[in-house]
């Protein structure tokens, strides 16, 4: 099984979105089993440049609205409230976003009655707004082309691509373990400097803004 796994990752035929998911299945599976060898990542490379050049077809990729832009030191003086591409780190198949709190990285529409003046903005319709020419935006099947996720409420920096092919390179170096994501916590009181273990019953529940919270509780389950 092994063997006819490799050989399907050294084929080099990718014809649909299932043949991407497949492909990258593998690398993360070959990668998580410690047989990764350089030849099938580079092979999953080939096939995936190929298969994003024939859904890209001719469109040209430009550099972003200078009026979409922003700097990484401004950043860290103002507070943004709405998208924006960090300018430092974007090149044209690969964008960084800037994703503010209570903005939306789902594929679906969130919709609450009772908290609709309150719905967050979501990080899909901004592209589309921004960036309509592009087909990959009004493609739901790859998330508008946003190569990963943040939750609602997390602020931070959001991988996005213009075009199948820097979506296709971008999530191949996800699944084969080569990106590096930091985390900042802001906490309330004096956190000790040593490691600590916390073991709690954990239970679910809404918000008033309809989202999935999670919190200690007596009735939870075991973490």
């Amino acid at each position: 099984m092994a063997q006819l796994s490799k050989e399907r990752l050294q084929d080099g035929c990718i014809e649909s979105e299932s043949g991407v998911v497949n492909c990258l299945a593998l690398v993360e599976a070959f990668q998580l089993a410690g047989k990764l060898e350089d030849s099938y990542l580079e092979s999953a490379l080939k096939s995936l440049v190929h298969h994003g050049h024939s859904m890209d077809g001719s469109e040209q990729l430009m550099p972003p609205p200078a009026e979409l832009c922003i700097s990484v030191a401004r950043l860290e003086t103002d507070v943004i409230s709405e998208p924006l591409i960090l300018s430092e780190a974007s090149q044209p198949e690969l964008y960084a976003l800037w994703k503010p709190p209570n903005c939306s990285a789902a594929s679906e529409e969130i919709r609450n009655p009772a908290a609709r003046s309150e719905e967050p903005l979501a990080l899909r319709n901004w592209l589309q707004e921004h960036f309509g020419h592009r087909a990959i935006v009004h493609d739901e099947s790859v998330t508008y082309g946003m190569v990963h996720r943040l939750d609602r409420f997390t602020s931070g920096v959001l991988l996005w691509a213009p075009c199948y092919q820097g979506l296709y390179e971008a999530r191949l170096q996800f699944a084969a373990r080569r990106v590096q994501k930091e985390y900042l916590c802001l906490a309330q009181g004096v956190v000790k400097d040593v490691p600590l273990l916390i073991k709690a019953r954990i239970a679910e529940g809404s918000s008033e803004l309809g989202a999935t919270r999670s919190y200690i509780s007596p009735i939870g389950r075991h973490a």
